[in-house]
Order: structure tokens, then sequence, then C-alpha cells
């Protein structure tokens, strides 16, 4: 029933009936929950196939935090001398881990010849906007084809807010850093990186402390950027689904 469902799943994606799947993977994970099946015994081909393509179907929905469960699962079977699956299923893990705000290594990528997705990577963790653009634009026809464009795309927040803390760090008074600060620097480099108007930039902070990326509030009539002494910068994963 499992090599059914999975090719099932595979024939919906060729047909681009994406929204087909759910049905058959609803029915998989309820028979796995009553115990109708103990994964164990399953040849792990079978497992591999299985988690790539409910974890694909995920991507698709929007469920990253599953998908990147069901991903790992099937990366953490898939051998390494498979390096075409593995190359697979990383194609849809990487972009779901960095959502989340984890980064993965230069070797990673380059022993599954992922290289095209490390400047996406390097510009996102560097808060480098402008190239994080760039790089979208370039790859935005392989990541359509993938299906893993928006997953990307979202992840200018990141690399906004990840601006932002390069900034918020430059501002050290004798190895401090001001919990206080004028918000001149934020619009320079919002200029710099993405070509913003002061105004522009206010709205992106905003939205950056609305999301819950940034804690703080903003003072428009002292023109200051007021952070929270504990933790201003929460970690991605505290945020990044709303986003």
């Amino acid at each position: 029933a499992l090599v059914i469902s999975c090719e099932l799943v595979r024939l919906y994606f060729s047909l681009g009936q994406v929204s087909q799947c759910a049905f058959v993977l609803s029915t998989v994970g309820a028979a796995s929950h009553n115990n109708a099946f103990d994964p164990v015994k399953l040849p792990k081909s079978l497992l591999v196939t299985l988690y790539f393509l409910w974890g694909r179907h995920l991507v698709m929905a929007g469920k990253i935090e599953e998908a990147e469960e069901k991903l790992s699962k099937a990366l953490s079977i898939c051998p390494p001398k498979v390096g075409r699956n593995r190359r697979m299923i990383l194609l849809y893990l990487v972009p779901c881990r960095l959502r989340l705000g984890r980064y993965p290594s230069r070797g990673l990528l380059e022993r599954n010849r992922l290289q095209s997705l490390s400047g996406i990577v390097a510009a996102t963790s560097s808060g480098n906007v402008r190239q994080f653009n760039e790089e979208l634009e370039r790859q935005e026809q392989e990541l359509v084809c993938c299906g893993t464009y928006w997953v990307v795309e979202k992840l200018r927040v990141v690399a906004y807010r990840n601006l932002v803390r390069n900034v918020f760090e430059l501002a050290r008074t004798d190895g401090a850093v001001k919990s206080k600060q004028d918000l001149e620097p934020f619009e320079q480099a919002f200029l710099w990186q993405d070509d913003c108007t002061p105004k522009e930039t206010s709205c992106l902070l905003a939205q950056l402390i609305y999301l819950g990326a940034v804690r703080g509030y903003l003072s428009d009539t002292h023109r200051k950027v007021v952070f929270s002494k504990e933790m201003p910068f929460p970690p991605v994963s505290a945020w990044s689904m709303k986003a």
C-alpha cells in the first residue's frame, strides 16, 4: 500500500496536482499513528521516497517545520553513496533550515553540488540584502521549477534582520552596545543595501519589530530605535514562521 501511495504522490506531482497529495499522505499518517505499519521494518529505499515526497508536499503547503522534520528523516536514512538522492533531498531541506535559522556548511553544499545556494546562504547570514536580491533574481527560474522560490524569497526578512543586527553592533560605547540608537545609521544602511527611503526604512523596522525579529520600538519624535536590553534579536526559529 505504501508503494502505491508513493507512486500516486509522484504522479500527482508530475501532473501538477499537488493538492491531491494531501489525502494520500494524511491516510499514510493516520496509518502510522495507528501502528498499521512499522517504519523500522520497511525497506530504507521506500522510507526515503516516502519521507522525501511527504516533505516536498509540506514545503509547497507552507508547513516548513513539518517539512524540515520529514526531509531530515529522509536524509538520515539515505545512504551517503546515493549522491543524487541526497542532493534532491537537500534542495528542499536547505531552504527549510535557512527559514529556521540553521545555516549549512560550505562543505555540505560542495559535496552535494549545491554551490548555487551558497550565495543565498552567505547573503542571508551576513545581512547583505543587495546580494540576496541579486542571487534570488539570478536563480529565480531554477527555484520556481523546484518549487522552493517562495520559501527562499521569505529569507529576505532574515537578511534584513541580520543587517539591523550588524548596524546595532557597530554602535558601541566602551565596548558595550547601546540599547538606544539613532535612526540615521539604519536609514543609511537600508539605502545602501536596498535603495530604501527613510520612510521605507521606518516601515521595515516596524515590520521586523512586529514579527518579533527585533525586540524594541521606534521613537519617531526623537528619531531613535530603542532595543530591548535582553535578547534584542531573538533566534530566527522563534519568529520566522510569522513572516
